[in-house]
């Protein structure tokens, strides 16, 4: 059930990305990054009592998402390794850019600097932890794939190796997603002219309304927002992918039958 409800979110999140992605040219949701999410991504309804009806930009990029899942691991462990092998890298060297991006923007080096001091009192902060639950959801489903990417074909005996370098790299693509959100919160706060310490990151929401703030507050927000939704797109697919791959691989294995068909079955699903 846990595997089920990862796939999901992570489908989710490409969908949103991949909407993100499409509409960054003229940067619609600039006067009110949350009012954009909520009345043009989501379409809610007034209220819960209300059942609004499907959201068709969402539900044609989710039908993307999940063709997109397919294709990465419909012929098992070998078209995984391949997808993650192109695609991966492609996903780290765009977030890179959108930081570099991020840098030359007033306040970036300022979160990032409260993202890097460590305070005791920090670990009191349920805010604290949730961020970093909510961090490490995010990159679970990359550091699955990574294992299975550099243990597949490797024998029984290099799979600690395989093991310890995955979350070596999992360590280090959470620290860039860390070093990315922490800089795009001090730019928010310094437009807002509010001490970072101050900053009541809570108010801001999901990070389709905190990213999408601070790329407004940047020199080139429609290249920033290109980058960084595509590579949330990336991301999100392979992640879902890995984990769809388990479930898929679980089904075939149960009841014998091709691991191509298993795929489709759980894909559709979807």
């Amino acid at each position: 059930i846990i595997g089920i409800l990862a796939a999901v979110y992570y489908s989710v999140m490409a969908a949103w990305s991949i909407i993100y992605f499409f509409v960054s040219f003229g940067i619609p949701w600039k006067s009110n990054p949350a009012l954009y999410f909520q009345a043009n991504v989501l379409q809610l309804s007034p209220h819960i009592w209300k059942l609004g009806t499907i959201v068709l930009p969402v539900f044609i990029t989710l039908l993307i998402g999940w063709v997109a899942i397919f294709f990465a691991m419909k012929s098992g462990a070998k078209a995984l390794k391949r997808s993650f092998m192109v695609l991966l890298p492609l996903g780290i060297i765009l977030i890179v850019v959108f930081l570099m991006q991020a840098l030359t923007t007033d306040g970036s080096l300022e979160g990032i600097s409260h993202f890097l001091d460590f305070r005791l009192s920090s670990f009191y902060s349920l805010m604290m932890w949730k961020s970093a639950l909510t961090n490490a959801l995010f990159s679970a489903g990359i550091g699955l794939g990574l294992f299975m990417t550099l243990s597949a074909g490797a024998k029984k005996a290099s799979v600690i190796s395989c093991s310890l370098a995955a979350i070596a790299s999992k360590i280090i693509f959470t620290m860039l997603l860390s070093l990315v959100a922490f800089g795009s919160v001090g730019i928010l706060a310094s437009g807002a002219n509010v001490p970072i310490e101050n900053f009541e990151t809570g108010r801001l929401g999901s990070q389709f309304i905190m990213f999408p703030a601070a790329i407004s507050a940047m020199a080139l927000p429609t290249f920033a927002s290109l980058i960084l939704f595509l590579s949330f797109s990336v991301i999100s697919i392979l992640a879902a992918a890995s984990i769809v791959h388990v479930l898929s691989d679980a089904i075939s294995s149960r009841f014998k039958v091709p691991h191509q068909k298993s795929a489709i079955m759980v894909c559709g699903a979807g």
